[in-house]
């Protein structure tokens, strides 16, 4: 008969390595992926409120980029991991805006997909979308 004198220690060791620690991280890692998600979607909301808002009309490029850019800094996210997209059945530019035309901003952020006290483990893109319609009264130039 064999004894299991002192095999408690060793199951509360493995126990906490193989099921708590990783279960920690996990945990820990849903904090920047709800911020950065949050972060995406306001910065697509205002970005294409911006586009259709400019006067004159698609003259807000440049607003909505630096609006996109602050939001990422004031959430404290590297701008190499934020990238965006305007009006994307048009390429990277809207051009030409007409009244009635839906204005659509695409906003994609690179979320560690496990944060670590060491550094981030792997990586997910999240991607966030809104469109803004051009009021059908506004004068156009």
């Amino acid at each position: 008969m064999t004894s299991e004198r002192g095999s408690a220690p060793i199951e509360l060791a493995l126990v906490v390595g193989f099921l708590l620690i990783p279960m920690a991280l996990l945990t820990l890692s849903f904090g920047p992926w709800l911020e950065r998600r949050a972060m995406a979607n306001a910065a697509a909301a205002e970005a294409a409120r911006l586009l259709v808002v400019a006067e004159p009309v698609g003259s807000g490029e440049e607003a909505a980029r630096s609006a996109i850019i602050d939001m990422a800094a004031n959430a404290g996210v590297p701008t190499d991991d934020v990238s965006f997209v305007f009006c994307p059945s048009a390429g990277d530019s809207c051009g030409e805006i007409s009244r009635g035309e839906m204005v659509t901003v695409t906003v994609d952020v690179e979320v560690p997909a496990i944060s670590t006290p060491f550094g981030p483990i792997g990586g997910l893109t999240l991607r966030a979308s809104h469109s803004e319609p051009v009021d059908l009264y506004r004068s156009l130039p």
